[in-house]
């Protein structure tokens, strides 16, 4: 064992402070240089900015965005789930105190560039802990501008991610400099990065908690009779439990005098007794049911959510069939995402198997790569949790890789030689990365249009107190952009949330739309919360005492004279074209029986971006075309005739015309020309008839119900009229 462990090492580099702080500067700028390619790529394009400064490109951005602005503006009547709170907003807000000539919109903006770019600094100290700190400047390089992780830290990627790896890399490398040094006074500085950890990020307690018991298996197989491996454990678990920091401060304190105070016959007998103490602690402080909580979601996921109200179990559709960050991913992909290419991320698993034999400490940081390979899952055991989680592994075997290219570079004896293998192999390493930078041209949440259309609805309402209804993908910024409450957004978008607003944007029916519209609003601010439901048609339901879904929602539309709550506020329709893109996985939430679970057909929505002719055909792309003459719609070998051609425009004084014309009127498809958009919509009879499609598209309403507020190319917005 001796001999391989000589064998698998890497020569020792010390070098001086100076040096360590240079090049930790010098991979700190190169993460900063590459996000931003993205930057100079697009500050030209007019429609990615607002108030002077490009937009971000974050949909749950917007989430934080609204925190940190409601702290900065100390905005008594802020939107009850602000998140003023947590630790995004306000390291944000305090960015803002300490740079008061830097526009709000410039900070969020440019913060990811700078905050993502530190993970440089956990990796290189955690190679410097094991003397190779030039290995560690390769993998620091590697790990800033990593696939994954620059996708969810470019720049205008305002969200948490931006340094919930930095700060969970911290805490290993302040437990792994604690086990590489064996110093007490490292105890205190484990804990306290443990803490800062879960303080910005609450949902790393997994994680952490998995860490922690790597390291109780970790000294009972290497340091069993090792006294200071069971300190640093207790001292780990503290930084785990969800108390006041003064008392956590307090135990410290404590504990420190305990270990340096009390003689050494007793020294032995107060460790374990501390170490119990947190044990319990632990157990009664420290969220362990979220932890199953988290799993259920990710990894065991099911098909419906059930949700009990007034003794009627209603069955909903469960949203994590349809995240796309919580889908399952090929392996290309994932390997691709971590180390850039699949060769890559075996170099890269193989170094990082080598590193931790010859460094046993960093054997803690198996839960990292453990978590990161859990997007893949394990096939025909474990479905993969998506792609969120690939970016976990990314800084270990960043490590990992630059070990191997080392190794692989100190087999030659001449230092020249030595030295270009390293600048060759870290350049190859390097490259896939850079190449995905280059070519990931993501846009802005919203356009220029876009936000100036919200802009003008948010200047007519009365601002934290009406509601925009709209799919759960554009709460966030419609709530930023116009102070409206929101029915569902990007944290509140269960299955039971998620059924109301489906029903509206899908169904066939004004009345019924409005008169849901109407019932969601006024529950969503608790006109019927005594009354025990636990969704909003639970609660809907219980307040009509109707145990029958289907029959309550026919009556909807059916009932004449139906009871509806007073009107306290106004709500506003919101209707995003680029909503086109995920309408039909939205109607998938009200396809079903409530009742039952049982799924129904969702309507023929195909939205098709750019159309061109050619000849006596109009050219869809991916081989779909209409044939003029005949009206049929050719796909392959699929020939279907079309009903109706609906040509949609806005003329040069702005007004919207529509123009039909009946083709074939026994078929049932239809072809929605939105020629000022250059798309088209492929829909069948019910997608046809649909409070979506018809109210952008047609400008087809009951002007009983809704009233036009806002009409513009990409968003339509109407107002609920009872």
């Amino acid at each position: 064992m001796r001999k391989w462990m000589t064998y698998i090492a890497l020569r020792d580099d010390h070098v001086s402070a100076k040096t360590f702080c240079l090049l930790l500067l010098i991979a700190f700028v190169f993460g900063v240089a590459f996000r931003m390619i993205w930057i100079y790529q697009f500050k030209d394009v007019s429609q990615f900015h607002w108030n002077g400064q490009l937009m971000i490109n974050s949909n749950d951005g917007y989430y934080w965005a609204e925190g940190a602005r409601d702290i900065l503006t100390e905005n008594q009547n802020h939107y009850k789930s602000s998140p003023i709170h947590k630790g995004l907003p306000i390291i944000t807000a305090f960015s803002g105190k300490m740079l008061p000539f830097v526009s709000f919109e410039t900070l969020i903006f440019y913060l990811p560039v700078v905050l993502g770019s530190l993970l440089v600094v956990p990796i290189m100290l955690i190679a410097k802990a094991m003397n190779h700190t030039w290995a560690g400047f390769c993998a620091a390089l590697i790990g800033v501008i990593a696939w994954s992780y620059y996708n969810r830290t470019m720049a205008g990627y305002y969200d948490d991610d931006m340094l919930v790896i930095v700060l969970s890399m911290l805490a290993l490398f302040s437990l792994i400099l604690a086990l590489c040094r064996k110093n007490i006074y490292c105890l205190p500085i484990v804990t306290l990065l443990t803490m800062l950890s879960l303080w910005y990020y609450p949902q790393n307690i997994a994680l952490l908690s998995a860490v922690a018991g790597i390291l109780l298996v970790y000294t009972l197989i290497f340091h069993i009779k090792s006294l200071y491996h069971y300190q640093l454990l207790g001292f780990f678990l503290m930084g785990l439990l969800r108390l006041e920091f003064i008392i956590i401060v307090s135990l410290m304190i404590a504990a420190l005098a305990l270990f340096k105070l009390t003689e050494k016959r007793f020294r032995k007998t107060g460790s374990f007794a501390f170490l119990c103490a947190v044990f319990l602690l632990a157990f009664f402080f420290s969220p362990f049911m979220n932890i199953l909580y988290q799993l259920n979601n990710y990894v065991f996921r099911t098909a419906t959510l059930t949700l009990d109200s007034n003794a009627t179990a209603l069955n909903f559709f469960s949203v994590m069939q349809t995240v796309r960050e919580a889908r399952e991913i090929d392996f290309g992909m994932f390997a691709a995402r971590i180390s850039g290419h699949w060769t890559l991320f075996i170099c890269a698993c193989v170094g990082a198997v080598m590193m931790m034999f010859r460094h046993t400490p960093l054997l803690i940081a198996l839960p990292f790569v453990a978590l990161g390979f859990l997007a893949y899952g394990l096939p025909g055991f474990i479905p993969g949790g998506g792609l969120r989680f690939t970016i976990y592994a990314v800084p270990v075997l960043a490590l990992g890789l630059a070990y191997l290219i080392f190794w692989v570079s100190e087999r030659f004896s001449d230092r020249q030689v030595t030295c270009a293998m390293v600048a060759l192999l870290c350049g190859g390493a390097l490259y896939p990365h850079i190449v995905h930078i280059i070519d990931y041209k993501v846009p802005t949440v919203f356009i220029h249009d876009e936000v100036e259309a919200l802009d003008r609805l948010g200047k007519k309402i009365e601002r934290g107190h009406d509601y925009a209804i709209s799919w759960w993908d554009y709460g966030y910024p419609i709530r930023y952009y116009t102070q409206a409450n929101t029915l569902i957004d990007g944290g509140r978008h269960d299955g039971g949330d998620n059924f109301p607003t489906s029903f509206i944007l899908g169904a066939t029916s004004d009345r019924a739309a409005a008169r849901l519209a109407r019932l969601a609003v006024e529950v969503d601010l608790g006109f019927a919360k005594t009354l025990g439901g636990s969704s909003p048609m639970g609660t809907i339901m219980a307040h009509y005492q109707s145990e029958d879904p289907a029959r309550f929602l026919r009556e909807l539309d059916e009932k004449e004279a139906f009871a509806l709550p007073p009107k306290t506020r106004e709500a506003y329709l919101v209707l995003p074209f680029k909503m086109s893109n995920l309408f039909s996985m939205a109607l998938r939430f009200s396809a079903l029986d409530l009742a039952t679970g049982k799924s129904y057909p969702v309507p023929m929505f195909i939205p098709v971006r750019g159309y061109a002719e050619n000849g006596g055909f109009i050219e869809f792309g991916n081989g779909m075309r209409l044939e003029k003459k005949s009206g049929a719609l050719i796909n392959g070998n699929q020939r279907v005739l079309i009903k109706n051609i609906i040509v949609a425009r806005f003329d040069e004084q702005g007004q919207y015309l529509v123009t039909p014309k009946t083709v074939n009127p026994s078929s049932y498809v239809t072809l929605i020309f939105l020629t000022h958009l250059n798309s088209v919509w492929i829909v069948d009879e019910t997608a046809l008839n649909s409070v979506y499609v018809r109210l952008f598209a047609l400008q087809s309403y009951d002007a009983t119900f809704f009233e036009p507020v806002v009409i513009s190319p990409l968003m339509m917005i109407y107002r609920l009229r009872i």
